[in-house]
């Protein structure tokens, strides 16, 4: 297993300078292990506390009818491009709309069991939305790592980095990402009434204020902790040359 697979360390914070760390807005990775908060990495503050009995377990939270109140404005600079990954393990016996991120009046991306697929649901433009992507089937007891990435135009849909469905039913739509004041964000269920409930564990969820790329999707599925992974700037190294000092190299280490 590649290190960057492994949670960060409890307390350990973002490398800012690290590529997956441009415009992350929300970053709640799940790596507490007892207590009823977890906290956002990001640094923005967008701390989670529990709802109802959320339960640890190794590596993430399990949900059944319960949740995460995330607050209302980890959205607010997400006004026209929007990036969200979250890693689950599915699980049947939830609700029929069962919320893995919710917030009222917008964004909220869940699961359709009676179609089996997974679905947003938001205002795009003014407007409101709910439509499902066609190639997005989850199997009980499965473990998924998914993104949608969204923005003028586009709405796609990643499972496993790689690219499962490029627009929504009856997309994609242009326009901004209209938030409002509403309701709170909830992990893991419903925000305004709490009875469309994710069944099943949730190991991190990442909220972007931009839309990842491609390869920046694979390589965050591939690696999802790498940017807690501090880097160390090496000084230039010198070496006693002929007439003074030389550089002989620079270089630049992971710190493990």
């Amino acid at each position: 297993m590649s290190a960057f697979h492994q949670k960060p360390l409890l307390g350990q914070l973002i490398n800012w300078a690290h590529p997956l760390a441009r415009g992350l807005v929300g970053a709640w990775v799940m790596n507490e292990g007892s207590g009823s908060k977890v906290y956002d990495l990001s640094g923005n503050g967008h701390e989670g506390v529990f709802v109802g009995n959320p339960l640890w377990v190794p590596n993430g939270i399990d949900f059944t009818d319960d949740a995460i109140n995330a607050g209302g404005s980890v959205f607010d600079s997400c006004t026209s491009e929007l990036t969200i990954a979250f890693s689950v393990k599915y699980r049947t016996g939830g609700s029929v709309h069962g919320r893995f991120i919710d917030k009222y009046p917008a964004p909220s991306i869940y699961y359709h069991v009676n179609d089996a697929r997974v679905r947003f649901y938001g205002t795009i433009g003014g407007n409101s939305w709910d439509n499902a992507w066609a190639g997005s089937l989850l199997t009980n007891g499965q473990n998924y790592n998914i993104t949608t990435r969204l923005g003028s135009g586009f709405q796609e849909l990643y499972i496993g980095g790689e690219l499962a469905d490029n627009a929504l039913s009856g997309g994609p739509y242009s326009g901004a990402y209209s938030t409002g004041p509403g309701v709170n964000a909830y992990l893991g269920n419903c925000a305004s009434d709490m009875t469309r409930n994710f069944n099943g564990i949730i190991y991190y969820t990442y909220i972007y204020n931009r839309a990842l790329i491609p390869s920046e999707i694979a390589w965050l599925d591939r690696e999802p902790y790498v940017m807690f992974e501090p880097y160390i700037d090496r000084a230039m190294l010198y070496v006693a040359a002929a007439g003074g000092v030389a550089p002989i190299r620079i270089f630049r280490t992971r710190r493990r």
